[in-house]
């Protein structure tokens, strides 16, 4: 686990050292954990070997995820982690779990925004970074919010496509720091997301989105990866 902050931490430090056009938002997918359900399981007859069989698959169920932000689409690493240049500066993001949204167009090809679909579910969170004077510290403030009476989903929202009910997403007070990039706390996915029907569903859309390109810059002992949009 360690391990894998360490690279984190060096990969955000490169690359905004090394080309980006804006600092980037960050989140973290992380499967959520079951040790109490699985100890549940496996005390029925008949369960252990299933268990077995699901823990020699050991697929990472927060890898494949499609997100999109700002007019840009991504999909989340083996790692669970999710990457966009920062298009805004208001320290306050839209964490918006839905599997539809619909355009609304100002004229042809041209999107004027997107829209929640009514009726299907849908969660909402706000994360907004805050600053205490009394201790001197940064902090994420998480919270669900209301679905907006109008369906219009913010250019600065994060939306993932996936079912709420397949996601933790824990509210209150995460310490951060004075940062451009901002780095959200984590959230957590339970296993059901269907990755597949999410996908085609997200390529009938995937023209109306930018990609972000990869460029690779070697170093005299390492790669350095270069994001660009």
């Amino acid at each position: 686990m360690k391990s894998r902050y360490s690279v984190f931490i060096l990969s955000c430090f490169l690359l905004y050292q090394n080309g980006w056009a804006d600092p980037i938002i960050s989140l973290f997918i992380r499967p959520y954990p079951n040790a109490h359900i699985t100890t549940q399981k496996i005390k029925k007859v008949g369960k252990i070997a299933r268990h077995m069989i699901e823990g020699i698959a050991n697929y990472q169920i927060s890898a494949g995820i499609f997100s999109t932000y700002a007019g840009y689409l991504n999909i989340s690493s083996v790692n669970g982690q999710i990457v966009f240049p920062r298009k805004h500066t208001n320290p306050t993001i839209k964490l918006v779990i839905t599997t539809r949204i619909t355009p609304v167009f100002m004229f042809e090809k041209t999107i004027h925004h997107w829209e929640l679909v009514p009726g299907i579910p849908t969660q909402i969170y706000t994360f907004n970074r805050k600053f205490d004077k009394e201790t001197k510290t940064f902090y994420w403030s998480v919270q669900a919010a209301e679905s907006p009476e109008d369906n219009i989903i913010p250019l600065s929202a994060l939306v993932i496509f996936a079912k709420p009910r397949y996601f933790y997403i824990p509210t209150g007070i995460t310490i951060t720091d004075d940062n451009p990039n901002f780095i959200l706390p984590s959230i957590y996915a339970r296993k059901g997301i269907k990755i597949t029907t999410n996908a085609l569903y997200v390529f009938n859309l995937s023209h109306f989105f930018d990609q972000l390109r990869y460029r690779y810059k070697k170093q005299t002992n390492r790669y350095e990866v270069l994001v660009h949009d």
